[in-house]
């Protein structure tokens, strides 16, 4: 769907430079989902053409990894740690498919779905076994906001339980204390030890 929404305010550039440019920059600050890492996602979607699809699985299969390769971590990424996955660079001719490279294949290995669809066409996966298979695991993938929204959604959860006030500001010390204790839930901490 971002995906879509760039390429149509590119196209809207030609008409209102300024709404364009100031929408495509909101936009990009989404671009985790058009990561090396995420872009198979949209094999499963509805809304990708099957001609983009088959491209995929072409850009895919072209980057299969080896058996060596196979129990690798994602290598596309920067900051400490695990890191974050890097923003793609795109431009007005950019493809789906052009998005791939090998740590596309970390999510196959991360859900455990098999791949054999990939070398199929895309009009027969909505047959074949190990597709909707993958289907299912990929509809049971909760999308998790970023942090501050994440934040906001929790406090308000826990607004209505909390009638004053004062309650509510105790509330919000106990969950950015719990935060603390556990700043990325990736690391072993303090309470999972």
């Amino acid at each position: 769907m971002i995906w879509i929404c760039l390429k149509k305010l590119h196209a809207y550039s030609k008409i209102n430079l300024g709404i364009s440019t100031s929408n495509a920059k909101a936009f990009k600050r989404h671009l985790w989902y058009l990561t090396s890492e995420m872009v198979p996602v949209s094999l499963f979607s509805a809304n990708v053409e099957f001609c983009d699809k088959d491209y995929l699985s072409q850009k895919l299969l072209e980057c299969k990894p080896t058996k060596k390769d196979e129990n690798l971590l994602p290598e596309n990424r920067f900051g400490t740690g695990p890191g974050k996955p890097k923003f793609p660079n795109m431009d007005n001719v950019s493809k789906l498919g052009d998005l791939i490279d090998k740590d596309s294949w970390y999510i196959f290995k991360l859900l455990d779905i098999d791949p054999s669809f990939l070398e199929q066409p895309a009009l027969t996966w909505l047959e074949n076994g190990p597709y909707i298979e993958a289907c299912e695991k990929i509809r049971s993938l909760n999308c998790v906001n970023d942090c501050a929204e994440r934040g906001v959604k929790l406090s308000a959860d826990f607004l209505e339980c909390a009638r004053l006030e004062d309650n509510y500001q105790n509330i919000l010390q106990v969950v950015e204390d719990n935060r603390k204790l556990q700043p990325n839930l990736r690391k072993p901490s303090k309470i999972n030890q």
